[in-house]
């Protein structure tokens, strides 16, 4: 399901700086400086290509059709000073419903009934309305399992017919009828990942359960026999993962993902109650960086988190291009994720929060009783996050533009601190991040990664 041909390929909303571009075709968001987005708004875009540098012309020139008219639509919505006027990315657990039952999974899902109070598909409809007047055109939708919910074809297709790109998360385990590959096929996703608790059967089924592991690999064999679109693995650093680096990368391969995402374990859901899941710190770090080492070697391309990249590897989950007189980005925020900044995390009940694992007091407002506009500008916690700035080491720090101080909620966890240093930062001394207590994995003598 792409976009009309009829209609425009780019929809733009205004922003302090100048404003923003959502390109349907590419699933990209494109920032405009003030000149840029004054033409758009004065409905002048061939302006634009004299206004940017050479190598941005060819994007330019996609603002108008072959014919002159516009190839763009301005949205009716109103800039704020010094944040964006919306999210550009929702990250939306639809249900707690899944067919499994796992020891990690930061939603508690199972094979039980919704947990009341969750979104119907009434509600899903006009919050979908909502968003896309909005301007919001990306949304990443987990669980519990999305595909086991008896209504997410009709969901997932709320969302693409009001041109809001869409991203799964899944266990894998339901492709084996082929039904669900044609199905998000003709939708169009933007992405489908797939976890992978394990690369061999073992260490697979203690996480997904017995019997679980030849059926994930005949189900995902299917998928990527009759797939049309790109597809990654992603890998939770667990117990069980330690030792198996290799074997994942290579199942990763086998079964078709374009790339194999390594990501760490969660403080938060079930896996409190299941800290032997966790490995220790350095256990994680070496996880990480035999990833990185074997991925040329094995021909495997990885994406680990941005503190552990630098430079290295493509980590983005999301990019950004700048469509501006001078060629750079208007507007990044400088510290921590972009939980809060650029992303709103949607729990299944309809709560907004800057961060699932960051607690109550990083939450804000609710689907059926805030519009958008209010929870993101007003609710106090999302204003608690973005006045996080960071502290030393982070802000001497060269590498701070690229990793941004890594994950606030392991700061907060870890240390009692959100502004604290990211506690799996590879660069800073042990006496700086050594933590005072125990916390799921972390040790007081958290191993010195030098410089």
């Amino acid at each position: 399901m792409t976009a009309d041909r009829a209609g425009p390929r780019y929809f733009f909303r205004r922003e302090f700086f100048g404003g923003v571009l959502y390109d349907l075709r590419n699933y990209e968001y494109v920032f405009c400086d003030a000149p840029i987005a004054d033409a758009l708004v004065a409905r002048a875009p061939r302006s634009v290509a004299g206004l940017v540098p050479a190598g941005a012309r060819d994007r330019a020139s996609t603002l108008w059709r072959p014919d002159g008219t516009l190839n763009y639509e301005v949205l009716d919505t109103q800039p704020v000073d010094d944040w964006l006027s919306a999210p550009l990315q929702v990250y939306y657990d639809m249900s707690t419903l899944c067919n499994l039952r796992c020891p990690h999974c930061y939603t508690r899902s199972g094979p039980t009934k919704p947990r009341p109070g969750e979104l119907s598909f009434e509600e899903i409809v006009a919050w979908a309305d909502e968003l896309a007047g909005q301007g919001v055109f990306k949304i990443s939708i987990g669980g519990g399992e999305p595909l086991f919910h008896p209504q997410a074809e009709e969901i997932f297709r709320t969302f693409r017919e009001r041109n809001i790109s869409v991203s799964l998360s899944t266990h894998g385990l339901l492709f084996e009828s082929g039904k669900w590959a044609t199905v998000l096929n003709d939708l169009d996703m933007r992405t489908v990942t797939v976890s992978v608790e394990g690369g061999i059967e073992d260490s697979y089924e203690a996480i997904r359960g017995k019997g679980n592991w030849r059926r994930f690999l005949a189900s995902m064999m299917r998928f990527r026999d009759d797939y049309r679109g790109r597809y990654a693995v992603r890998v939770t650093i667990t117990r069980h993962t330690i030792g198996q680096v290799r074997e994942i990368l290579e199942l990763g391969r086998q079964i078709g993902a374009y790339a194999v995402k390594f990501k760490f374990l969660q403080l938060g859901g079930r896996a409190r109650d299941n800290e032997w899941l966790f490995p220790s710190h350095e256990q994680s770090v070496q996880v990480i960086r035999e990833a990185l080492e074997l991925s040329e070697r094995l021909n495997v391309k990885v994406t680990v988190p941005r503190m552990f990249a630098l430079g290295t590897t493509d980590t983005a989950v999301n990019r950004y291009y700048p469509l501006t007189t001078t060629g750079e980005m208007p507007f990044e925020p400088t510290f921590g994720c972009g939980g809060g900044r650029i992303g709103i995390y949607v729990h299944p009940n309809g709560d907004y929060s800057a961060c699932v694992s960051m607690g109550p007091d990083y939450a804000s407002g609710n689907v059926r009783r805030n519009s958008l506009r209010e929870a993101w500008l007003n609710g106090s916690g999302f204003k608690r996050m973005r006045a996080l700035q960071g502290q030393e080491p982070c802000l001497s720090c060269k590498f701070l533009a690229e990793c941004r101080g890594g994950c606030r909620a392991r700061a907060l966890a870890v240390f009692d601190d959100a502004n604290a240093v990211d506690p799996y930062c590879p660069l800073v001394d042990e006496e700086k991040k050594a933590a005072k207590r125990d916390v799921l994995g972390f040790r007081a003598d958290l191993e010195t990664a030098s410089r």
